[in-house]
């Protein structure tokens, strides 16, 4: 079924006219009075509110009895008020320019309506001044429209994640098909659907389901897709496409490839390699948080400007560059920051979550150490214990600049991405921009505190425990014999 139209006043653009409220201009004089002042054709199914209408047919009645009056009249009438005739006419200049409607609700260019499935943009100045050249048409501000009527902006590239899942199924009955929906690692009958969807999370096909064996792996059901053309998915899947996948999916990625579409996987560190560089760790943040490609891919290709700073001038070697900071307030420079602007620096909240544990741990164990650097006195350095191994060690650096944080690079795998950032960078910007500017801030569990450890035992009590079990030892063995 058509959704209805929505009408809209043409005099002041108000939208969702009732048929109770609007009017079809057929009077001839309403009709011409209406182009003059809109300096265009008026149509047959343009609408106009009550309002309006009543405020034109008066304005058209005055008009008339004005028509009466002579030039002469006028001139003098202007001469009594002390306003000649050419100061009146250089005040206002009449010029006969179109111009587009003013809603937020719908694209000025074909009436389509936002909606969530459906975003429209805000015109940017270059293309309003470009069409006030060429065409003459005049677009108010924050007027908006569809990404496809931009020019230049004409990509029709699609973002797809492939990715296989499950579904429990009972147990087989026939011998021969017994083992084959059986994986290791559930211990139970199960099969596997794959499964297609947008970057916007809408589920374009589910295809399947197949056995869940060892020959069905995510890399063979996608090359049994494309070489049997199931549901005709290389109609609706065209050139250059962009395939978001994970590992399980390597060993198809040269046939996805030679069928010219782009896979993006993320990827491993290489053998001798400590950490990844800032492409890598860009590239799989991107796809790991891939709505957000649109937004941050520009982004994506920029380097990071603190690591090289620091691996030019070698500062993670030298020590007496370094002055020791006693209390974080003595970093009262550092920008306050609120919890927005650390979810949109981490892209996330998996960081945020695990920032207050962080902090605390090194907090118990007075292992924060904060450094600034003497010859660039807005760069921090922080030392901060791995949260998998007591004995790693990683230095983060910090550079921030009157209310907002520039960079950061971290020696930990991830750590030289700009693409969000690791653990170890959020868990410092957080305690040093947002908590320690709270009055009351939640404290984890403190649970751990009520279990104990038998190696914390002092040596006086080990000696007092070895000499009485000596002695009680020593009085059963005497009253033996």
């Amino acid at each position: 079924m058509p959704t209805p139209r929505n009408f809209s006043c043409i005099i002041c653009m108000k939208t969702h006219l009732k048929e109770t409220n609007r009017r079809a201009i057929f009077n001839s004089g309403l009709r011409k009075y209406v182009e003059s002042i809109l300096k265009r054709h008026v149509y047959e199914h343009d609408a106009i509110c009550l309002k309006c209408r009543t405020r034109i047919q008066r304005e058209i009645q005055a008009n008339k009895l004005v028509n009466n009056v002579t030039v002469a009249e006028k001139i003098k009438a202007m001469k009594k008020n002390n306003q000649s005739l050419e100061a009146s006419l250089s005040k206002t200049i009449q010029l006969p320019i179109c111009s587009t409607t003013k809603s937020h609700r719908m694209c000025i260019v074909c009436k389509k309506q936002n909606s969530n499935r459906h975003k429209l943009i805000v015109v940017p100045n270059e293309a309003k001044t470009q069409t006030f050249i060429d065409k003459g048409i005049f677009i108010s501000s924050n007027s908006r429209c569809c990404s496809d009527h931009l020019v230049g902006n004409n990509e029709d590239t699609a973002v797809l994640i492939l990715d296989g899942t499950y579904i429990y199924i009972q147990k087989v009955h026939t011998t021969s098909s017994r083992r084959k929906p059986t994986v290791c690692t559930k211990n139970r009958p199960l099969v596997k659907p794959m499964i297609i969807v947008g970057s916007d999370g809408y589920i374009l096909s589910v295809l399947g389901p197949y056995y869940a064996n060892a020959h069905n792996n995510d890399a063979s059901i996608t090359k049994h897709l494309f070489k049997t053309n199931a549901e005709d998915i290389k109609q609706w899947i065209k050139d250059d496409d962009v395939l978001v996948v994970d590992r399980g999916f390597r060993d198809a990625q040269a046939f996805l490839e030679s069928l010219n579409l782009k896979v993006e996987m993320p990827c491993f560190i290489k053998k001798g390699q400590k950490q990844h560089t800032t492409e890598e760790a860009n590239s799989s943040r991107l796809i790991t948080k891939v709505r957000a490609w649109p937004n941050y891919a520009d982004r994506a290709q920029l380097g990071n400007q603190v690591q090289k700073y620091v691996e030019d001038n070698n500062l993670i070697r030298k020590k007496a560059i370094y002055s020791e900071v006693n209390g974080t307030e003595n970093v009262l420079d550092f920008p306050k920051l609120t919890l927005q602007q650390i979810r949109d620096i981490t892209m996330g909240v998996y960081q945020l979550k695990q920032a207050p544990r962080y902090t605390e741990s090194h907090l118990s164990d007075n292992n924060y150490m904060l450094q600034t650097c003497r010859d660039r006195p807005n760069l921090l350095r922080v030392k901060l214990t791995s949260r998998h191994s007591s004995s790693r060690v990683y230095s983060l650096w910090i550079e921030f600049s009157g209310d907002e944080v520039t960079g950061w690079y971290c020696t930990c795998k991830v750590g030289a991405r700009v693409v969000g950032c690791c653990a170890h960078i959020a868990s410092t910007m957080w305690y040093l921009g947002y908590s320690r500017w709270e009055l009351e801030t939640p404290s984890t569990c403190k649970y751990a505190d009520s279990i104990l450890n038998a190696k914390d035992v002092s040596l006086e009590t080990d000696s007092d425990s070895d000499s009485d079990g000596f002695i009680e030892e020593w009085l059963s063995y005497s009253n033996i014999y």
